[in-house]
Order: structure tokens, then sequence, then C-alpha cells
């Protein structure tokens, strides 16, 4: 986000927020642009970068270890980690009928940490594949989840909104940059 500051100095600021957060930044003009997945841009200007998915968590050397692939019914006598607020929203909408097992969750309030107490041996989640990308260890184990669907990110901004030349100039460099590595935005995990 680019605004002016005390005379004509401009201050630039990365936000961190959920989707819902980030869409509202971009819809008050908190925020010139933000990335977004295409279930959270109604009313906005879309440029698509990459797919992405969910995938079944749990730690290595789990039972779930012998499966290609797990069925949401496996799941249901596990204790399930409750990703962020986001991320439970994107498993009912990719997944569709999902909920954590009665009784047997442990809450937590980010994709992070909701991924440590996973490597902790506390239980499973369900997560997205842009997160796992950069953390897999030897303390975890990923598989796609049956039937679950895939939706793209990429980056918004507000319909109808000037867009400053600053901000057309990172727009075009993230869609340059992300079609010259196409590969790291691939991401489909090993098992």
């Amino acid at each position: 986000r680019m605004s002016r500051g005390l005379g004509d100095v401009y201050k630039r600021q990365i936000m961190d927020g959920s989707y819902e957060k980030i869409k509202s930044w971009i819809i008050d003009g908190r925020a010139d642009c933000g990335f977004l997945v295409d279930t959270r841009i109604a009313d906005m200007q879309f440029i698509p970068l990459c797919q992405d998915t969910l995938y079944a968590v749990f730690p290595n050397g789990h039972p779930f270890s012998q499966f290609k692939n797990i069925n949401t019914m496996l799941l249901k006598d596990e204790i399930f980690i409750v990703p962020s607020e986001g991320t439970l929203r994107d498993i009912h909408y990719l997944i569709g009928e999902f909920y954590a097992p009665s009784n047997r969750f442990l809450n937590t309030i980010s994709d992070t940490s909701a991924l440590a107490l996973v490597q902790n041996g506390l239980g499973f989640s369900i997560l997205p594949g842009i997160l796992l990308q950069g953390s897999l260890s030897d303390l975890i184990e990923c598989r796609k989840i049956d039937g679950c669907k895939f939706h793209t990110l990429g980056v918004a901004t507000q319909k109808g909104r000037y867009i400053s030349p600053a901000v057309k100039c990172f727009l075009n460099f993230i869609k340059t940059w992300c079609s010259e590595h196409e590969e790291i935005l691939h991401f489909t995990l090993p098992h």
C-alpha cells in the first residue's frame, strides 16, 4: 500500500491478515492491492497467478502414511488441529461437508501454529500447499484429499479505482515473475 504522508513523501506498508481482512482493506482503500483466492473476489479486479489446494497433514509415521490419498471419513476419530478461520472456510469450499471430529480438536489462530502442533505430534490438520511447500520436514507427511478442488491464488484490486503508476508497475512485476517461475508455483507435494 502506498499513501501520502507528510509533505509529498510516500509511505509503503506491507500488511498481513486473513483473506477477509485483506479484502476489506482493498474495499475501504487502506490497501491498493492484495493477494487473495478466487473465492473471495466478488466485485474486484483479479489477476490469477497460480493454483493451490489443501492437503491432510499428519505426524511422520502416522497410520495414514500407508494411503496415497486421504478420504475425510478416515479423519473422524483423529484429533483435528483447526487452522486459521480463512483456511477453515477454504476447507468447507474445497472439500465440501467436512466437520471437525466432535470433542477431538485443538483450536489455533494461524496456519503456522497448526503446522507446529502437527509437527509436534498433537494431531492432524488440513492446510494449503502454499504453506507446506517451504515447510516440508521429516516431522510431517502430507496427502491429497479425495475430492478436494483447487482454487486460484492471485492479486486483487478494487474495481473502478484509480491504480497509481507504482501499483501498476508492481502488478506487472508480479505477473512477469510468476510466468517466469511457474515451476516454483506448482504446489504438488511429494509423499
